[in-house]
């Protein structure tokens, strides 16, 4: 019956492995249900509005006033507005489509006009406006929108 014992210890070593496993696991997903409990709280409109009435409070017991900023202050509306005539060669840029000219030491990203124009390896004549806010694809160069274009 000796044989019998180790089979015997065995079996318990495997059965507290199997416990020990499932013990971790409860724990895990205790501490996941914990965390998403704790993500779930929301603000109510009344919390929300005692947090606005001690941001009040605390400016009235300063009494400085808190900076604001213009979200229209970091662009010039009025620049680039003023046509301007470009001359030079057109290059490719790095990003497939994008279309440069470099004009007195400035490369221009080059958006719009004809297509047939202004391809690499042409010299042009572009008219247009810069426009610095304008969000492109391309990784060069300040934005252009051509209004017109034309060979040389």
């Amino acid at each position: 019956m000796s044989r019998m014992e180790p089979l015997d210890q065995r079996a318990r070593h495997r059965g507290m492995k199997i416990t020990m496993k499932r013990f971790a696991i409860a724990i895990a997903g205790l501490a996941l249900a914990a965390g998403l409990t704790a993500c779930d709280e929301q603000d109510t409109p009344q919390s929300q509005e005692t947090a606005s009435t001690s941001v009040e409070e605390n400016q009235a017991d300063d009494g400085k006033d808190t900076p604001s900023l213009d979200p229209s202050s970091g662009i010039d509306d009025e620049k680039g507005t003023e046509g301007m005539t470009l001359t030079g060669t057109v290059s490719s840029g790095v990003e497939m489509g994008c279309v440069l000219l470099e004009f007195e030491g400035t490369t221009y990203n080059l958006v719009g006009g004809d297509a047939s124009v202004l391809s690499p390896g042409t010299e042009v004549e572009v008219t247009g406006t810069v426009n610095e806010g304008l969000m492109t694809t391309c990784q060069q160069g300040v934005p252009f929108e051509v209004q017109s274009a034309a060979a040389k």
